[in-house]
């Protein structure tokens, strides 16, 4: 017998691939997204946070303070020893002259052939580089000029007195020939190392010209070599207390007549503090007039200085203005409430035409000041009548008359849009601060539609 004849074939069951059902299940999840993203809302989302809306008016103040002006006494190479802004006391050093310029020229070689700064020089450098970093603003342009001019003084002062330590011996000797003069401080004040021309003026001396910013003429002392007798070298603030002047509109003077301080923003760098402040009319002008005892060091170089008035300032949570829209909320007297439904939930009953009433269930309503509950009008349907569940016969019927229009914002955290009441607290051009009218329905870091009058109640936000 053939053996071939003995063989059995049996057909070959198609094994299951894992690997293929896993590619079949990717392709079904990518096609669902790709369907939810095509049929589904893709708008921009903002997130809630707390911050500030400030109203306030800018100016430019014309900053008066007590100055007294220096001159030289003597004609040579001048060479300033303290640092612009700094404070000196009675008998401290600020500048020297050399007449012949040798001391001077050997400063300054000493300066530039320096080893390093000293651990305590190092420090200061180090902490004003950190301040500056972490208050950095790309679009504030005095602020950086400031911070350059203030850490070249501290590098310059840093070499300079290491120079000086060095040089002592030929710098006595200097003195004793009558070629290099030292000169100190007569009065405990602020060293300022710059004129502008408006040194002589004072408060009673204030007209409308003196806000005029072309007539400054600032001139930065320190950058000169070389002064003549009766040259300006330096000026010293004698006093804490200055004050900032700036003319003002009628309406501004109305509004700040019963005040007798107010807050003001300084724009370099954004720090506030609360000035004394009066309203002072001359020449059929009102000029306020704030008066201050801190801030002058950070300022003491320049004559104008922008701030703000701050009039009204709210803090909460803030939000975009388109963010916010309006709903229709239907007022109805707080006898038709029920309970009603296997759920035992709140809401009302409805004619709408039908042998028995409708049970509509309200997942949010509010008591009015009159004691009306406010029910989003999509609860309902048009021509929908509501029956007062202790006397069927009283009907009250919907209509655009007994209805409001509530602020809100679409809260999209579960996915979809969500329309949550607010109080609009206060509003700029840009931002408004809120309070959601029922508590927890709006809270910190919530995501919103950034483009509410883009949504429709329910959207699915993708």
């Amino acid at each position: 017998m053939n053996e071939k004849n003995n063989v059995v074939k049996f057909h070959r069951v198609p094994r299951l691939s894992i690997g293929a059902v896993i590619i079949v299940f990717i392709f079904v999840y990518v096609v669902f997204h790709m369907f939810s993203y095509l049929t589904s809302s893709n708008v921009s989302v903002a997130i809630v946070k707390e911050g500030n809306i400030v109203w306030d008016d800018h100016y430019n103040a014309l900053a008066i303070r007590e100055e007294q002006m220096y001159f030289a006494t003597e004609s040579g190479y001048i060479y300033y020893d303290g640092r612009n802004k700094s404070r000196v006391g009675v008998r401290s050093l600020v500048y020297s002259i050399d007449q012949k310029g040798d001391i001077t020229d050997k400063l300054k070689k000493s300066e530039s052939s320096s080893s390093g700064l000293s651990e305590d020089d190092t420090g200061i450098i180090l902490s004003e580089l950190s301040g500056f970093v972490s208050d950095f603003d790309p679009v504030n342009f005095r602020r950086v000029y400031s911070f350059s001019s203030n850490l070249t003084d501290t590098l310059e002062m840093a070499l300079h007195s290491e120079s000086a330590a060095r040089l002592s011996d030929e710098i006595k000797t200097a003195e004793a020939n009558s070629t290099y003069h030292r000169y100190y401080a007569p009065e405990t004040g602020l060293a300022v190392f710059s004129t502008d021309g408006f040194e002589d003026i004072s408060l009673g001396s204030v007209t409308e010209s003196s806000f005029d910013m072309t007539k400054l003429d600032y001139i930065n002392l320190r950058k000169r070599e070389k002064v003549e007798t009766g040259d300006p070298v330096y000026k010293l603030i004698t006093s804490d207390d200055w004050q900032l002047v700036m003319p003002i509109s009628n309406q501004v003077a109305a509004r700040l007549q019963d005040q007798k301080s107010v807050k003001v923003l300084f724009t370099e760098d954004h720090v506030s503090t609360w000035t004394s402040s009066e309203i002072r009319e001359k020449d059929s002008k009102k000029y306020l007039v704030l008066s201050l005892d801190d801030s002058m060091e950070r300022y003491a170089d320049q004559r104008f200085i922008g701030i703000d008035l701050i009039f009204d300032e709210e803090r909460g949570l803030k939000v975009p203005n388109t963010s916010i829209t309006k709903r229709r909320y239907d007022k109805i007297p707080s006898e038709y409430l029920t309970n009603g439904g296997d759920t035992q939930k709140s809401g009302f009953l409805v004619d709408r035409g039908e042998d028995n009433p409708v049970f509509v269930p309200t997942g949010y309503f509010k008591e009015d000041e009159d004691g009306s509950y406010l029910v989003a009008h999509s609860s309902f349907e048009e021509g929908d009548v509501i029956i007062d569940p202790n006397n069927t016969s009283d009907r009250y019927s919907l209509s655009e008359e007994r209805s409001v229009m509530l602020d809100g914002v679409y809260n999209v955290n579960k996915g979809y849009a969500q329309f949550k009441p607010v109080e609009i607290l206060y509003s700029n051009d840009e931002y408004s601060i809120i309070k959601p009218v029922k508590t927890n329905d709006v809270n910190l870091y919530d995501h919103i539609a950034l483009s509410a009058g883009d949504i429709i109640e329910d959207d699915v936000i993708i």
